[in-house]
Order: structure tokens, then C-alpha cells, then sequence
């Protein structure tokens, strides 16, 4: 039995193969976790919360490590270089994982720390909920689909047939290197235009909106075909090219260098991992900034926000559109390594799990939101065969975060201020935080 069989078998429960009853056994089984670690938490009160670092439980001396080690950029990097080079030595083969198959997983995993990054700009920084996220994914897929595939040619051979013949319209198939920032770019402006209409919502209201606007996007794409066939409608987009700079073909097999051979995966594995290190530079940069304390005002209180002079029209279309662009990218690097879009691909489903990657890695952290899809991520894409089991689990898990560490697995240093309470032990008074509190290690 694999790992996977098992935790299959685990959250399945003895209980029978009904969905309630597969429900019930899952609350079951997560309620013992969450009474569990309450007793822990009460028998470490009841022994004293500043244990010696000789008798600290092996759990927290772990925890702190990990969080150390997730802190550090270079760590993180340094990981994120070497991990495809060991899944490819085929070390996971011993549970049943080859080597191309997690390759893929992380590759994925990979699409979603970007699309997480991006999301944490709207909901973390600036505090508006956008539950219509996957839309900037599915506009930035489209705008590299329509034009690095024989879509377009095929458009305008059947709009002006009498202008572009077939054996003339093969297409656009314009490089990468110009479709991936037009892709943000348009993304940007359609987060501008659904930023327009919400600038005086908030909360719920916000939340209905957005995702209204994401399944608008889907329904669009899916009957764009007529009367002039921009998207190809539910067929979606076929044959789109590869990423190709210069000479080079990223979905070539047949890529060696010296006597290893490079599978595609692996260009673009190492081209998201480029983009998420810019995008990473460029948003630390933006938060650190007048325009990122502003944001960090707005999510505050927006009328005091306003009061103060902040022009927070113009700081939330900023928020949207930065957010925007960043899931255009995305959209672009999804559609050049799938080679096929649908308007199926971009279901509200997807702007959920997102959502929910940012809420447990940690609003307000660049490190927090890439730990979430990562911890959300790898369990969702190397669980495939547990169906529906994995949102029944997921749902649960993100539950107990709300409630255990609602500030999530890495937050910011404000945002674990604001959802924690710091007691003088000595004197059992609130402390109140300084301005050194709040700056980051």
C-alpha cells in the first residue's frame, strides 16, 4: 500500500462509502486533532508557557526552525533551484512517484505560489476579498492562446475570407518575450475595469461582485464564437505554440545538455521560478513604499484612510491592477506549457483554492502566501485519485487554521500582532506594540 492508498483509506473512514458518512468520520477525525492539540496547548499553560529550550516540546523547537528556514529568501531559493534536479533522480520512485510525474506536480504547484503572490497583493495588502481571481488567469491564457496559436489566423480567414484565405492566415505566433507582459497588461486593465464599479463596496457585497465578475469571464470565453470566433467557444484554444527564445524550443524533447536530457517540464519549471523571483523583488519593493503603506491603511479603515488624505480610489484600482498583472503572467506561462485553454479551466473553483493558499500561508506575507500553495497545492495535485475526499479535507483544514492560527502559517509581523495578544507575564497587562515591533526580522 502506498502512502496515497493510505491517507485515502484514512480519510475514507470505516464508517461506509456514503458521502454523509464519509463526512461525518472526517469531522470526527479532525475534531480529535483539534481537542487534542487544545489539550496540549492547556497541559503547556498549566505547566508554564516559558519552558526551558532543554524540555521544549520537539514539536515547537520544529516549528520554529521551519519558520526560520521559511523566513530566509536564499534558503528558499536555493531549495527551489535543487528540488526539480532531485525529483528528476527518481528519489520518490520507492512510494510510487516517478520523477516526470512530480516534476509536473511542482510545476503546478509552482503556477499557483505566482497566482497566490498576485491574489496577496487584493486580499492581503489592500484587505478587498476577490473570490473572482482565476478571471486575470483566464484573460492573460487567452491573450497568449489567440496569439501564439493558429486562432487567429483561422478568425480572420473566416470573418474576411475574401481578405486572408485559409492558406494564407496561419496565425500570429508572436514570441513569449512580448505576449507575457501584454498578457499582464491586458489582465491589469480588465482588474481596473472590475475595480470601476466596487470602489465602494466591501466585505460580502465585494466578495458577490468579484465572483460575478470571474464566472462573467468564463461565460464569455465560452460563447465567444460567435458572431466572429475570437475564443473557439467551449472547444477552447488548440496547438499553441511553446515558449521559444531564440533557437531554443522549451517543449522540444529532444533538448540535451551534454549527455542529460532537459524535459520540458523542466524550461518551464525554472522559467516560473524567474517570474516569481521578479515578481517576488518588485511586490516586497511596492509593500515597503508609500503606495504599500497606504494599501496597509486601507485594509485598516478606509474612511480613516481617507480622512488622512489617501486617495484610496486610485490606491484600490492599483491593488486590483497589480494584482492583475501578475495573474496575467500566470495565464500566459499556463497556456504556453498546457498548449490547450478552455473556458472549463477557470472555474470558481480555482479562484477558492487560491483564496484559500493566501488565508493559510499568512495574509500580508510574500513568504506566507508561497508557503500556503505550496502546503495547499502539493497535497491537492499528488492527491488526484482521492476525488472529492480532497475538498471534504481541505475544507476541514481550513476551518481548524481559522480557528487554531487565524493569522495563518507565516504571517506578517503586523498581521501576527493584530490576531495575537501580547500579555506582560509579569504584570498580566496588554502590552502595547512599538514601531520596532512591527519591523520585520
Amino acid at each position: 500500500m502506498t502512502p496515497l492508498d493510505a491517507l485515502e483509506a484514512i480519510l475514507h473512514g470505516p464508517l461506509g462509502d456514503h458521502p454523509l458518512l464519509v463526512l461525518a468520520w472526517q469531522v470526527l477525525l479532525f475534531g480529535a486533532i483539534y481537542f487534542g492539540v487544545r489539550l496540549l496547548r492547556r497541559a503547556r499553560a498549566a505547566a508554564g508557557r516559558a519552558w526551558p529550550r532543554a524540555t521544549l516540546p520537539l514539536a515547537a523547537r520544529v516549528g520554529r526552525g521551519f519558520r526560520r528556514v521559511a523566513g530566509n529568501v536564499w534558503i528558499l531559493l536555493a531549495i527551489a533551484v535543487l528540488l526539480p534536479l532531485v525529483e528528476l533522480t527518481d528519489v520518490f520512485s520507492a512510494i510510487g512517484l516517478s520523477g516526470g510525474y512530480t516534476l509536473s506536480v511542482t510545476y503546478n504547484v509552482e503556477l499557483y505560489v505566482l497566482l497566490a503572490i498576485g491574489l496577496n497583493i487584493v486580499v492581503g495588502y489592500t484587505g478587498l476579498l476577490d473570490l473572482g481571481y482565476v478571471a486575470f488567469l483566464a484573460v492573460g491564457a487567452y491573450v497568449y492562446g489567440i496569439f501564439a496559436s493558429p486562432q487567429l489566423g483561422e478568425t480572420l480567414h473566416a470573418t474576411f475570407n475574401f481578405l486572408v484565405p485559409a492558406t494564407q492566415g496561419p496565425g500570429a505566433h508572436v514570441s513569449m518575450l512580448v505576449l507575457l507582459p501584454l498578457a499582464g497588461l491586458a489582465a491589469a486593465a480588465f482588474g481596473a475595469l472590475i475595480g470601476i464599479p466596487t470602489l465602494r463596496l466591501r466585505g460580502d457585497y465585494l466578495a458577490i461582485v468579484t465572483l460575478g465578475f470571474g464566472e462573467i469571464t468564463r461565460i464569455f470565453a465560452n460563447n465567444l464564437d460567435t458572431p466572429i470566433n475570437i475564443t473557439n467557444g467551449p472547444n477552447g484554444v488548440v496547438r499553441i505554440d511553446d515558449v521559444f527564445i531564440g533557437g531554443y524550443s522549451f517543449g522540444d524533447i529532444t533538448n540535451h545538455v551534454g549527455p542529460f536530457a532537459i524535459p520540458p517540464f523542466l524550461n518551464y519549471y525554472y522559467l516560473v521560478l524567474l517570474l516569481i523571483a521578479v515578481t517576488v523583488f518588485f511586490v516586497a519593493r511596492l509593500a515597503a513604499s508609500r503606495v504599500g503603506r497606504a494599501w496597509t491603511a486601507i485594509r485598516e479603515d478606509e474612511v480613516a484612510a481617507e480622512v488622512a488624505g489617501i486617495n484610496t480610489r486610485n490606491l484600490k484600482l492599483l491593488a486590483y491592477a497589480s494584482g492583475g498583472f501578475v495573474g496575467g503572467m500566470s495565464g500566459a506561462v499556463f497556456a504556453a506549457g498546457s498548449h490547450v485553454i478552455a473556458p472549463e479551466s477557470f472555474q470558481l473553483f480555482f479562484s477558492i483554492l487560491v483564496l484559500c493558499m493566501v488565508v493559510v500561508g499568512g495574509m500580508g506575507s510574500i513568504q506566507g502566501a508561497a508557503l500556503g500553495a505550496v502546503a495547499i497545492g502539493m497535497p491537492y495535485f499528488l492527491g488526484g485519485q482521492l476525488r472529492d475526499l480532497r475538498v471534504l479535507a481541505f475544507g476541514t483544514i481550513l476551518v481548524l487554521m481559522i480557528v487554531m492560527r487565524p493569522q495563518g502559517l507565516l504571517p506578517s509581523r503586523q498581521r501576527r500582532l493584530e490576531l495575537t495578544e501580547t500579555i506582560d507575564r509579569s504584570a498580566g497587562v496588554p502590552q502595547v506594540a512599538t514601531v520596532s515591533d512591527l519591523r520585520e526580522p
